[in-house]
């Protein structure tokens, strides 16, 4: 079944009445026109919108394990030369965390930072099923992203080790 639509009889006219070089010349400032204005409005219209690193609040998250540890006391003496950690006690091991986050590249960013003044650590994913702990961190995890200075990724990485600590 063949359908003609109203577009279909407009375009067959102008096959039957003119050329295509006739149909160009007599619509050209129109075409012109509408492709200017669709240029104008497409750029207005994604102007509008932001573009930013999604975060998902799915309770990954990314650790810096610096060491595991079966004696607690040479844990004690291996850690004095750390300013900020946590420690996770599991079936008679210690780990050492010097960082987290909830996003990879940041969990590679301050793994670099550490490694450059000579601490260091493997990154090691793992899961929190505390959403507000994990919303805390993608809060703290969104301004790193904007971070430029190692000073001022190591202080937000302070404040996500503070509040794991709780």
């Amino acid at each position: 079944m063949f359908v003609i639509f109203n577009s279909d009889i407009f375009f067959v006219f102008l096959l039957l009445t003119c050329n295509w070089r006739c149909i160009i010349k007599k619509n050209i400032g129109v075409i012109v026109l509408a492709i200017l204005l669709s240029f104008v409005f497409s750029k207005a219209m994604f102007s509008t919108y932001h573009t930013e690193q999604v975060i998902t609040s799915d309770g990954n998250i990314y650790f810096l394990q610096y060491a595991t540890f079966t004696k607690k006391e040479v844990m004690e003496e291996n850690i004095k030369k750390l300013d900020d950690y946590i420690i996770n006690e599991d079936n008679g091991k210690y780990y050492v965390y010097i960082g987290a986050s909830t996003i990879l590249e940041n969990a590679n960013k301050l793994k670099k930072i550490l490694e450059d003044n000579g601490i260091y650590s493997y990154i090691k994913n793992d899961y929190l099923s505390n959403s507000e702990l994990i919303n805390k961190i993608n809060i703290i995890d969104k301004e790193i992203v904007k971070c430029e200075k190692n000073s001022e990724i190591l202080e937000k990485n302070q404040e996500i080790l503070k509040i794991l600590k709780k």
